[in-house]
C-alpha cells in the first residue's frame, strides 16, 4: 500500500527486500549525520567504521536475515519516505507481549524542518495501541531528536541511561498508554498485592547496591498541609465528601501532616515499610536487589518521634511496632 501526502513532496510506503541496499544507505548517512559527538567521545572516525559493512554484499545478506523477522510482519510497522526516487526517511515501531517501542525514526537531513518525521510519527502513532506505552531509546546528547519525542509525549525515564556499543550513551524515553493506571510509575517497578500490606511497589528487574531507584518518573510538586485534630477531621470529611484521595501522618501532639495526592499519580505512596528495608529514606538500594522483590523503606527513618504505628512486616527483627526517629 503506498501512502501519499497532501503535496506529494514524497511518498511513504511499505518497504521490501528490493529496498534494503537504499534503507541501509540512508540508515547509514543518517548516522553520519547524527552520532559523531567529539564532547561524548563519539568520533566520525567511529561512526563511519561502524556503518561501513552496512551496504557491502556480506552486510546486506545480514540486513536480508534480520528483515524477514519485521517485513510482512503483523507485529512490525516499517515505512519509508521517497523522494526523487531515493530514501530521505525510515520508522520502525514494533509491538509484542503487550511491549510497544519505536525502533527508528530517521530522517534525511535535507529534509529537516519540512514536516516529514511528523508524518513518519503520525503514521506510526496511528498504528500503536494508544491504550498502552511506547518506548524507545535516544542518544542523550541528541537534544533536537529529545525535544521532537516530548511533543510527542514520552519522558525521559531516569537513570535510564546505557551504553549502545560502549561508546553512544543512550538514554530511554517513554509514554504512557492512556488510561494507564500507574502512568509516572518506572517501567521498572510494578504495583501489586503486597504480603506485608495492601499493595506495594516490586522491582520487574534486578538493581545493584547503591542505585538510587526512581519510583516516580514525573514527580509533581504536592501541597503539604498541618493540621489540628479538629483540622485533620474537618479535612477528611471534605475529602470524602469530594471523592479525593489523600496520605496523611500524625506527628504527635495532637497534629497531623495530610497531602491530597492520588496514588495513581505518585505510586511512592505505595511503598510499604519493613524492619530491615532494601532502600534508604531516599530510595537508594542498600543491597542488591533481585528482580519481583517489593521495595520497602524504614518509615521510622523519616517520621517524628511522637509516631508510631503497629507492624507486620514479618522480618527477623520486626518487634511489631514503628517508632519514628526525627527529633
Amino acid at each position: 500500500m503506498t501512502e501519499k501526502l497532501k503535496q506529494p513532496r514524497w511518498i511513504i510506503r511499505e518497504a521490501d527486500y528490493d529496498d534494503l541496499l537504499d534503507i541501509r544507505t540512508m540508515h547509514a548517512k543518517s548516522w553520519l549525520e547524527t552520532y559523531p559527538d567529539e564532547e561524548n567521545g563519539v568520533s566520525e572516525d567511529w561512526v563511519r567504521e561502524r556503518v561501513s559493512a552496512w551496504t557491502t554484499p556480506d552486510g546486506i545478506q545480514k540486513s536480508r536475515e534480520h528483515f524477514k523477522d519485521i517485513f510482512g510482519n503483523p507485529d512490525h510497522f516499517y515505512r519509508i519516505a521517497e523522494k526523487d526516487g531515493e530514501i530521505v526517511g525510515l520508522v520502525h515501531g514494533s509491538q509484542s507481549d503487550g511491549l510497544q517501542n519505536l525502533e527508528a525514526l530517521y530522517v534525511d537531513k535535507s529534509e529537516h524542518g519540512k514536516g516529514l518525521a511528523q508524518d513518519l510519527m503520525g503514521l506510526v502513532d496511528e498504528w500503536f495501541d494508544d491504550t498502552l506505552p511506547v518506548k524507545l531509546g535516544v542518544a542523550s546528547y541528541n537534544d533536537r531528536a529529545i525535544r521532537f519525542y516530548e511533543k510527542y509525549g514520552f519522558k525521559i525515564i531516569p537513570d535510564s541511561k546505557s551504553m549502545y556499543a560502549d561508546k553512544i550513551p543512550i538514554v530511554d524515553m517513554i509514554r504512557p498508554g492512556e488510561g494507564q493506571k500507574y502512568p509516572n510509575l518506572n517501567p521498572r517497578l510494578e504495583i501489586k498485592d503486597s504480603p506485608v500490606e495492601g499493595r506495594g511497589i516490586f522491582t520487574k528487574v534486578p538493581f545493584k547496591k547503591g542505585v538510587k531507584i526512581v519510583i516516580n518518573i514525573d514527580p509533581q510538586p504536592i501541597e503539604v498541609y498541618e493540621f489540628t485534630d479538629e483540622e485533620f477531621d474537618k479535612f477528611r470529611q471534605d475529602c470524602i465528601k469530594k471523592g479525593l484521595q489523600w496520605d496523611s501522618v500524625s506527628i504527635g501532639d495532637g497534629k497531623h501532616r495530610a497531602a491530597i495526592a492520588a496514588r495513581e499519580k505518585n505510586p511512592e505512596n505505595y511503598g510499604n515499610h519493613s524492619c530491615d528495608p532494601n532502600l534508604s529514606a531516599d530510595h537508594v538500594a542498600l543491597r542488591d536487589i533481585e528482580s519481583d522483590e517489593e521495595l520497602t523503606v524504614d518509615y521510622a527513618e523519616f517520621s517524628d518521634v511522637n509516631w508510631s504505628m503497629e507492624c507486620h512486616c514479618g522480618s527477623k527483627n520486626c518487634e511489631g511496632t514503628v517508632k519514628g526517629k526525627v527529633e
